[in-house]
């Protein structure tokens, strides 16, 4: 398996992505400083790995894109799927969520929130 780490941006710390097995994932948000970008594993192999530290993010098979971070004073989430529908979704610290909609393959999903000090998320999933 090739395995390449793509970095843009800056962490304050070491963040942990959810990686689960049904397809999707989630991270805590509130250590960045940047925006990162990932590809998500889809491989068979690879499901029952449930967790992986993240700095900069996985790159594998080539399944789906996401970014997910700060920027400016807000917390977002995108998703792109290149192979069925995909969808990305953000919550802060206040309770608030906003979902960037579930679109077709090849479309990006965009989610962003106004930046808490703490419990911001980002979101993906696919089906």
């Amino acid at each position: 398996m090739f395995v390449l780490i793509l970095f843009v941006g800056t962490s304050g710390m070491v963040a942990d992505a959810v990686i689960s097995s049904v397809g999707g994932g989630s991270e805590n948000l509130d250590g960045y400083s940047g925006v990162f970008y990932s590809t998500i594993y889809s491989e068979e192999s690879e499901s029952n790995i449930s967790q992986r530290k993240v700095t900069s993010g996985p790159v594998s098979d080539g399944r789906g894109w996401w970014r997910r971070g700060k920027r400016q004073n807000e917390g977002i989430s995108e998703y792109v799927d290149y192979v069925s529908r995909g969808h990305a979704s953000v919550e802060n610290g206040n309770g608030d969520y906003h979902s960037g909609g579930w679109k077709n393959a090849y479309i990006w999903s965009k989610a962003k929130l106004d930046w808490t000090r703490s419990g911001n998320k980002a979101y993906y999933n696919y089906r």
